[in-house]
């Protein structure tokens, strides 16, 4: 008999994007992965909160964003989650599911504990890479279970460095270049090996989907596999652009979810926490922000967004704040503060595709940007100072001034400070022309 209230597994990667066959079936294969999706749905158009691992990730477990639920930039940096907040792991713990941790996590820097997780699996020596923390959630799933369960697996991939043992390049001649990057040798060489750690990962994910229909588990567990935000290549990770925000998401439940299903519908990671907690008949709290997706895993027809919302405060130590909004059609950027076109995160500025990128990427940014995604999906004509253009820019401005105002955003009138203010750089310093320690203004929003 299927369990009332489902088991729940919710795979979060680093730093994928949507680059899987799921997605594009120009790219490399991915069997497994493959698989998930066949005997599943895939959602075509779910994108992240942010383009940063820890904010990324608060949205997932809290159902908030991140200027709302406080981590508004990595924990390694010294940001966390707002005291009193309240994650899925402790929501459902409360409604009487196992809560555990195997692998990765990127939300705090503490014990894992404190963000409701009653079984930490995975210890400070273990490995987090896919190819060791499935075997450890193996046999988390061949124990005897009298609850239902919530697991919460995390890997170190697809993170830079690439050049790990056991991952196999591809061969760059045969690499698929992204639009929003150039072809070049470097280019395909950092490529290639990004795909074959995708590749490797892949590999791993088999024995989980064993595991579950050996065990009899598969038809009373719902399976999320997602990533925290875009690729580590320039104008993705760290950006509002759709390679940054635009991200993987699939689900399996055999019997429930009918296989081969695609979602065309707009969802964001702020989504998913209020989807599990309806599945698990938590009643819905007013403090969650997102909205659940639950009827569009039996039916993906279903009715969801309208739009997305997304947003970047603080990478590293370096101030980069800006929001956007994304319709099916049209997406609007709002930068607040001056700078370059996009910046770089550290990881990708020593990758050999960073040179590939410069000096094009070191033309002032404006402070506003809309893009037309039916005609420019690579988002490379800005339409925001078009004449013809300008009752687009003012409703989806006034619409993204409007959910800030609602999500209790402090930009435009302060900034949001760093935890660490002796170690703040002011518009990314290793990497911008601006004198350090200059706070710049932030611009108000115009409508």
């Amino acid at each position: 008999m299927r369990a009332t209230r489902p088991n729940l597994i919710v795979i979060t990667l680093h730093d994928l994007g949507r680059q899987i066959e799921c997605y594009d079936r120009a790219l490399p294969s991915t069997p497994v992965l493959a698989r998930l999706g066949a005997e599943g749905v895939v959602f075509e158009n779910h994108f992240t909160t942010c383009p940063l691992c820890s904010p990324a990730r608060s949205s997932i477990i809290t159902g908030r964003y991140p200027h709302s639920n406080g981590m508004n930039g990595l924990t390694h940096r010294g940001f966390g989650l707002n005291p009193g907040e309240r994650t899925l792991a402790q929501r459902l713990s409360e409604a009487g599911y196992l809560t555990a941790l195997e692998g990765l996590q990127h939300e705090t820097e503490g014990d894992a504990r404190i963000l409701g997780y009653q079984e930490v699996r995975s210890r400070p020596e273990h490995s987090l890479h896919a190819a060791d923390v499935v075997p450890r959630a193996v046999e988390f799933l061949r124990r005897k279970h009298n609850r239902p369960f919530l697991l919460a697996m995390g890997f170190s991939e697809i993170h830079r460095d690439y050049r790990q043992p056991g991952v196999i390049p591809l061969d760059p001649a045969r690499v698929k270049v992204p639009p929003f990057l150039p072809d070049t040798p470097a280019v395909r060489q950092d490529l290639s090996e990004f795909f074959g750690m995708i590749q490797t990962v892949d590999h791993s994910m088999a024995a989980l989907l064993d595991a579950l229909d050996a065990t009899g588990l598969s038809r009373d567990t719902l399976l999320l596999f997602t990533t925290d935000h875009g690729a580590a290549f320039p104008r993705a990770k760290s950006t509002l652009y759709d390679p940054g925000m635009g991200v993987t998401l699939l689900a399996r439940w055999p019997g429930v979810i009918t296989g081969g299903g695609r979602v065309s519908g707009l969802t964001s990671h702020v989504d998913i926490a209020p989807t599990l907690l309806e599945l698990a008949g938590v009643p819905p709290a007013p403090e969650i922000q997102g909205r659940s997706f639950a009827r569009a895993l039996r039916e993906p027809a279903a009715p969801l967004r309208d739009a997305v919302f997304a947003e970047k405060s603080w990478h590293g130590n370096e101030y980069d704040p800006m929001r956007a909004i994304r319709t099916d059609r049209f997406k609007y950027i709002r930068n607040f503060v001056p700078g370059y076109l996009y910046q770089l995160p550290l990881d990708i500025r020593r990758s050999d595709t960073a040179a590939a990128v410069d000096p094009a990427r070191r033309r002032p940014r404006p402070m506003e940007e809309l893009y037309d995604l039916a005609t420019d999906p690579d988002e490379q004509r800005n339409l925001a100072a078009s004449p013809d253009h300008q009752t687009l820019r003012a409703e989806l401005s006034a619409r993204l001034a409007q959910w800030m105002k609602d999500t209790g955003d402090p930009l435009p009138e302060r900034h949001i400070p760093f935890p660490m203010p002796e170690k703040t750089h002011f518009l990314n310093n290793m990497d911008c022309p601006e004198p350090m320690g200059r706070r710049p203004k932030a611009e108000p929003i115009p409508h």
